[in-house]
């Protein structure tokens, strides 16, 4: 049995009722379409093909980069190969850093020095510490010589009374005078010695100088004490002193001792 026919007048509907759609079904004639979602879902992924792994992952996840991203090196330059190892820290100025050598400044000459006399050797030579040792010796014989005009006492009022006439009094006057005159001289002579001593050893040209006419003074004067007559200690301290003097005059004089001063005292000659 067919249906009515849209052109059968008897199967329209009545005024005033409305007209039910048609039920969904296979058109005419046709295949009916095949269900699934519209045009333009996306599908769902297929099931795995076997049940899932109830242990852990293969690995741990991938953690976070150890350091931002370089950026590219500039052309020309070579890459950036990390910052140095910090077991072998690179020294100052290593090419590393880029920089120079730290520290490294370019030496200048020093300003030459004017006015400044050299200073020579430092010990003096042989001859002259020889004639240096006899000086602190001739010091000694004229402290000796101050000792000994202080015990003779008695010898010096003899001379003196047998020199001329004079009262108890003056006589006792004259010999603390003597004394005394002797002391100050035996003192005297004393520095003179050792004064000497230094400053010639320290190659001093007027050291030298003063050596001499001091020396030249010795000699005559003992050689006027050893003219009169006299015995004694005080006449072996006389002849003591004389040698002395006369040793130290040809020492201070010798060409090692002349060289020596003129190098300590910037002049040559003298």
């Amino acid at each position: 049995m067919t249906g009515p026919t849209p052109s059968d007048p008897s199967a329209q509907p009545p005024p005033g009722e409305r007209q039910q759609p048609p039920a969904p079904g296979p058109p005419a004639g046709g295949t009916p379409p095949a269900s699934g979602p519209p045009a333009g879902t996306p599908s769902a992924p297929p099931p795995p093909d076997g049940p899932p792994s109830a242990g852990p992952p293969a690995g741990p996840p991938a953690g976070p980069p150890s350091g931002p991203p370089s950026a590219p090196p500039p052309t020309g330059e070579p890459p950036y190969a990390g910052p140095p190892s910090a077991a072998h820290p690179p020294p100052y100025g290593d090419p590393a850093y880029g920089n120079a050598a730290y520290g490294s400044a370019p030496s200048y000459p020093s300003a030459p020095q004017y006015g400044a006399p050299a200073e020579g050797p430092a010990n003096p030579p042989r001859p002259l510490a020889l004639a240096v040792r006899l000086m602190y010796l001739g010091a000694g014989l004229s402290v000796l010589n101050i000792l000994f005009t202080a015990l003779q006492r008695d010898a010096i009022r003899t001379e003196l009374a047998r020199a001329g006439r004079l009262s108890p009094s003056g006589l006792d006057a004259a010999v603390t005078a003597t004394i005394v005159l002797g002391t100050v001289v035996g003192l005297a002579a004393t520095g003179l010695w050792i004064l000497n001593a230094i400053y010639n050893a320290r190659g001093r040209a007027w050291a030298r100088v003063l050596s001499t006419v001091l020396g030249g003074l010795a000699v005559v004067s003992t050689l006027a004490t050893l003219s009169q007559p006299g015995g004694g200690l005080s006449r072996l301290l006389s002849i003591l002193g004389l040698l002395i003097a006369a040793a130290v005059l040809v020492l201070i004089w010798r060409p090692e001792s002349s060289q020596y001063y003129a190098a300590r005292s910037g002049r040559r000659g003298f």
